[in-house]
Formats: structure tokens, C-alpha cells, sequence
């Protein structure tokens, strides 16, 4: 079958464009076996070294779901997208409203879609609230949703998917808490260059710490950057020169922040480690010693498919927090500007900003990243990050 025969077949059965992107045909079409039964992705990428540790390649790792947990999984992604598309067209000036996938019992697809109003308190005590208010969202909500996933014959329909609206008291803990966010200038530790992730950086808020994220292969550069929290690094003084900011060279002891992004639905920066001895390796959190090579990253499709819709167990580590088991509780590709989230069981603090979310290689030794952590102040113990390949898709590179 010809490539472009392929690709109309396989959107058709369910293969994403991401996984027809970064997989070949023969390798989807392997994986996958009766297209009736199941669907195949691409779950994970390694990267793959010449014989003296260069990258030169990607290699695709596949899997495979069932048809019927396919349908599941995709049904409840694209109810989830509808009311977020529905609720960025009614109420533009409420980006804070979202839709949220919740298991339930009472769906025929094992989620409802959850609305949530979120209700704050500011320092008086007064009541915080979107600019929609509650009446006029919960209105524009119907009762239920039908969607349809696949096309011709493996098109799949379910009917009465629940929609509801929640309103929810949101504790959020502010910045300042972090330290004293006075007026002393940010002070960058560089010691942490040759074995980066999950040790301490410093940054904004003026001295505050956060965690690297993970080594990463910038293409444009030839070198290996490092990933961390767009919010823990200082952004330069309108018309005034930084010196921690811009394109430095090699030999320059400032400006090794390259770029940062921090928004609400993206926050992640790309800084050099001037190190030519960088080790792409995660540290131990508690002692000098490390573990964990870092082999590549798991897809979003990856995340969706073999984490959010098995609650595979995943690490969360963080300057603070050190390392802990999790789960990912939800997979959103829907948040404002259409960059990937994730949320996931940890209890993040102060600090953790930037840190890893990873799953353990096969073998035992590798580790593959799946995240960076955003956010600590979501709630009931469900934090909030951007995924692996929203990072990549961003910056011209891969994690290794």
C-alpha cells in the first residue's frame, strides 16, 4: 500500500498524525495486527547514539490498545474537546473555565465530562470568580453528548455521554510564599551542570529555587540544553541589557537562558549548561550518587494510551519533593493555545517547579521523560504539568 493510501486508511482506523509522524508504516502496521481489534501508536522514543554517544536518530517504540479501549479513551477526548470548544466560544473572557474527564459509573464510556467553576478567596476574604457566572455556564451546558471516533467502517458511536457543572472552592497558594521576593538580584547555581536533572536551580522569584527538568538535544546549537520552569527564570528588564538573558557564547559566564515561555497553558525554559561533560543522566534526589539514564520520551499518545487509561505507575521528582510514585489522572490536549497538560498525583510544593514526571525503562536502568511539572496548586492532591512533546514540538530538540 502506498503511503498516502496508508495514511488515509489509518486515520480512519485510528492511528494519529503525531504517531504516523514519528512511526513508519511497516512498524504500525506490525504492531498492530486486526485493525478490528486493535489500534496501534507510538508510544515512546529512544534516541539512539553513534559509537561516541552522539544522537543520530529517533527510534519508534510501538503498542498496541484494543479497539473497544480505543473507542473509550477517544470518545472521552473528544467529548472533553467539544465543551472546551464550546466554552472558549461562549465565554472568551473566562479562560479559566475547563472541561475535565472524570471517571464515572454512571457513562457508557466510563467518563463524564466535568465543568468546574472555580471560586477563589483573595486576601480580604472577598469571593474570587470567573467573569461567566455560574448561571450563565451551567446553562449553556447540555445534559449529554453523542461522538463518534473512526470513519467508514470503523467508525464507532456512543450516546449519552453526562456533561456536568461543578462549582469548586480552588485553594491556590501565591508566588510570594516562595520566598521574600525582594529586590536582590537572582543568583544561578551552576554546579548542577554535569548531572542536571531533578537538582536545584535558582531563579525568579529573585533567589527562589526550582528543579531541571531534564537534559535536551538542541538541534539548532549541536549541544545539550537543559529544560526548566519558564516562571523560575528571570525575565529581562524591558529596555534595559540582562545579563541573565539572551544568546551567550560558549565561554560567556551569563545569559545562559536561551528562551522561556510562561503562560498560562505553557511554562518552560530552555537553558545551556556549560558543560562539554553533561551527563544525560537523572540525579537521585537524597544522595550525590545518580540513576537513570535518560533514554528519550514517552508520546502524548504514550501518556493517553498506556498511563492515563491504565494508571501505570510513573515517578514525580522535585528539588522539595524529591521522588515519589504516581499516576497520571488526565490526559488535556484542550487548554488554552492547544498545548498538551497532564495532571498527576503528587503533592508538589515550592521548588518542584520544573521538575520530572518519568517512567522507568524496561531494563531498569533508563528512564523515559513524559513531563515537566508546572504547577503545586491545583487540588486534591492532582498537580499539573506540560507534556514531553509540548516541549519539543516547541523547542528545536529531543529529551535525552
Amino acid at each position: 500500500m502506498g503511503r498516502r493510501r496508508f495514511m488515509k486508511v489509518a486515520s480512519a482506523i485510528g492511528i494519529s498524525t503525531s504517531c504516523l509522524r514519528f512511526g513508519t508504516q511497516e512498524g504500525l502496521v506490525s504492531a498492530m495486527g486486526d485493525p478490528s481489534e486493535e489500534v496501534s501508536y507510538v508510544e515512546r522514543l529512544r534516541v539512539v547514539e553513534d559509537d561516541d554517544g552522539n544522537p543520530i536518530r529517533r527510534e519508534p517504540i510501538y503498542n498496541s490498545i484494543s479497539r473497544d479501549e480505543w473507542i473509550r479513551v477517544e470518545t472521552a477526548s473528544e467529548a472533553q474537546s467539544r465543551i472546551y470548544r464550546l466554552l472558549r466560544q461562549e465565554f472568551p473572557r473566562s479562560p479559566e473555565l475547563n472541561a475535565h474527564k472524570v471517571e464515572s459509573d454512571q457513562s457508557p464510556i466510563g467518563y463524564e465530562i466535568v465543568v468546574r467553576y472555580p471560586v477563589a478567596s483573595d486576601s480580604g476574604g472577598s469571593e474570587v470568580t470567573p467573569h461567566a457566572s455560574a448561571q450563565s455556564v451551567a446553562e449553556a451546558l447540555p445534559n449529554t453528548l453523542e461522538i463518534t471516533v473512526g470513519r467508514d467502517e470503523w467508525a464507532a458511536t456512543r450516546k449519552g455521554i453526562p456533561v456536568r457543572f461543578s462549582r469548586t472552592q480552588v485553594e491556590r497558594a501565591a508566588q510570594t510564599e516562595c520566598g521574600d521576593n525582594d529586590d536582590t538580584p537572582p543568583s544561578y547555581i551552576h554546579d548542577w551542570s554535569d548531572i542536571p536533572a531533578g537538582c536545584c536551580v535558582w531563579g525568579w522569584p529573585d533567589g527562589d529555587p526550582g528543579t531541571a527538568n531534564g537534559t535536551f538535544y538542541h538541534h539548532k546549537y549541536g549541544e545539550y540544553c537543559l529544560i526548566a520552569a519558564g516562571h523560575c527564570v528571570q525575565a529581562p528588564e524591558a529596555g534595559e541589557p540582562n545579563p541573565s538573558w539572551g544568546n551567550p557564547d560558549l565561554d560567556s559566564p551569563d545569559g545562559y537562558v536561551l528562551d522561556k515561555i510562561d503562560t498560562t497553558d505553557r511554562d518552560y525554559a530552555l537553558l545551556r549548561t556549560y558543560s562539554q561533560n553533561t551527563q544525560r543522566r537523572i540525579r537521585h534526589p537524597s544522595t550525590t550518587t545518580t540513576d537513570y539514564d535518560i533514554y528519550g520520551s514517552i508520546t502524548d499518545q504514550g501518556i493517553q494510551n498506556t498511563y492515563e487509561a491504565t494508571g501505570e505507575t510513573v515517578y514525580a521528582q522535585g528539588n522539595v519533593l524529591e521522588r515519589v510514585s504516581s499516576q497520571i489522572t488526565e490526559y488535556d490536549e484542550n487548554n488554552g493555545g492547544g498545548t498538551q497538560q497532564i495532571k498527576f498525583t503528587a503533592d508538589v510544593e515550592c521548588g518542584d517547579s520544573g521538575g520530572l514526571i518519568f517512567a522507568e525503562s524496561e531494563d531498569g536502568y533508563g528512564a523515559y521523560i513524559l513531563g515537566i511539572i508546572n504547577q503545586f496548586y491545583y487540588q486534591n492532591g492532582v498537580d499539573i504539568g506540560n507534556t514531553a512533546e509540548a516541549v519539543e514540538n516547541t523547542y528545536n530538540g529531543f529529551y535525552h
